[in-house]
């Protein structure tokens, strides 16, 4: 079977469509992010809390950068993130607002996810099959949680869906046998 240039430019597009914020429809935009703007506190508290988790519990067997000063760095941008959400409360935006708040989502959806899903392999490498069981717990609830909040923008939860599953990939290849088993189960 032969493939085309055609063929895979329709694909292409298709696959950039799937991740496109704005849709046509200049109602539905401004809808969603009304409906997201009051999913995304809880995403952030969710972020926060689970960080701080982690980062205790491996307080002792990692270096201070990966227990301290990177989750310190992700608290900052999600606090940063519910005061800008919290200021916005009740106050209407037009379409262009709207659609700018989305593509913001979908770049911090991107950053957040890959930055947690990195720091969260870093800490794993503590040789304990306890401490790297509850890194990729952090990872694969945190994701699962963050994808809930953000199905009002599929195109965010499609983002952060594409970063959580080779993580999970990555935790099932260099994970022991109990790993991934358990890792087997959420994927």
């Amino acid at each position: 079977m032969r493939i085309d240039g055609t063929a895979i430019m329709t694909i292409l597009r298709w696959i950039q469509d799937s991740f496109l914020t704005t849709p046509g429809e200049p109602r539905l935009v401004v809808a969603q992010a009304e409906a997201l703007s009051r999913r995304l506190p809880a995403l952030h508290l969710i972020l926060i809390f689970n960080i701080v988790a982690v980062a205790y519990i491996h307080y002792d067997l990692a270096p201070i950068v990966l227990t301290v000063f990177i989750p310190a760095c992700i608290i900052s941008v999600s606090l940063l993130r519910i005061m800008m959400l919290i200021h916005g409360y009740g106050s209407t935006i037009d379409v262009d607002e709207a659609a700018s708040r989305l593509r913001n989502t979908n770049f911090l959806a991107a950053a957040l996810g890959a930055g947690c899903a990195v720091w969260s392999v870093h800490l794993s490498s503590a040789d304990n099959a306890a401490t790297q069981m509850y890194a990729f717990f952090f990872i694969a609830m945190t994701m699962t949680a963050c994808i809930f909040c953000l199905l009002h923008l599929r195109s965010s939860a499609k983002i952060l869906g594409s970063i959580a599953f080779p993580f999970i990939v990555y935790y099932i290849w260099t994970g022991s046998s109990l790993v991934a088993i358990v890792e087997l189960n959420f994927a």
